[in-house]
């Protein structure tokens, strides 16, 4: 089990992920080469679980924002307003710049050894008050504002909405959803089997099947149930072959459970709303 240290301390990690191809399906989970999305809020501050960021060679979707625990990451506003979000490893290398509509925001910090998963800082926006005597930001005493805040993309009435993500959750039998930049809002996936032929690449990975499918640029977006809990953060997508998912060229999805996102972020939590 990996644990994850502080992103101050963390080494680069060169251990890239690779799913094994599934045998009579097309695996999909590169980065989207185009910089077009499904609706331009995507790219509107503030980020959240759902929003489109640029990486090197394409855009991927933020799958969670979280916001570090303990007492030493508390002393100063700077540190109690810098936000973390979560993508997919396979989005962007380590130090690797994440962009919002194309402005750098933050930089990729950490990669997990086991999991489809990488974590990247994004520091509040600058300091509003400065030393009178010198014109330099104050840590101590300026005012930091969060870029990043603990909501999701979905629809309620059927517009487009940034309500608060209510906490984390499992799937049960009822269907649940995924909130791509590229795909938008697709509510019809259920829980299936993982392919025997995706688990040699990145571990912990969990599936679930639909009609339609997420495209490219959707990775590392989140997962969640219609009631916006968090349930996992999406890796890629498969059109499965008989006898993996019970119907020939339907959708697997593949994500990371939130459970396992949490187990190896283990200093974090979720980021509040406000």
């Amino acid at each position: 089990m990996t644990r994850h240290a502080h992103p101050a301390l963390v080494r680069a990690l060169a251990v890239a992920v690779s799913l094994a191809a599934v045998v009579g399906a097309t695996l999909t989970w590169a980065p989207s080469a185009s910089a077009t999305t499904s609706d331009p809020d995507r790219v509107a501050a503030p980020i959240i679980a759902g929003t489109e960021v640029g990486v090197p060679g394409g855009t991927c979707t933020v799958g969670a924002v979280l916001a570090a625990k303990g007492f030493r990451s508390q002393f100063t506003q700077y540190q109690r307003a810098t936000r973390w979000v979560v993508l997919a490893k396979h989005c962007a290398p380590l130090q690797a710049p994440v962009q919002l509509d194309g402005a750098t925001v933050g930089s990729v910090v950490w990669q997990s050894a086991e999991s489809d998963l990488e974590l990247a800082v994004v520091p509040p926006l600058a300091c509003t008050r400065a030393r009178a005597a010198t014109g330099s930001c104050d840590p101590s005493v300026a005012t930091w504002t969060p870029r990043a805040s603990g909501r999701v993309f979905t629809r309620v009435g059927g517009v487009l909405a940034r309500p608060a993500v209510t906490g984390i959750g499992q799937p049960d039998a009822a269907p649940f959803c995924t909130s791509g930049a590229s795909s938008g809002l697709l509510c019809s996936w259920t829980s299936t089997r993982l392919p025997a032929a995706s688990r040699p690449g990145a571990q912990h990975l969990a599936a679930a099947r639909a009609g339609a499918g997420i495209e490219p640029g959707d990775a590392g977006g989140p997962v969640i149930s219609t009631t916006n809990r968090l349930l996992g953060i999406i890796s890629g997508s498969t059109t499965g072959a008989a006898g993996a998912t019970g119907s020939t060229g339907s959708t697997v999805l593949l994500y990371t459970p939130v459970r396992q996102v949490l187990t190896e972020l283990f200093r974090y939590r979720l980021a509040p709303a406000s």
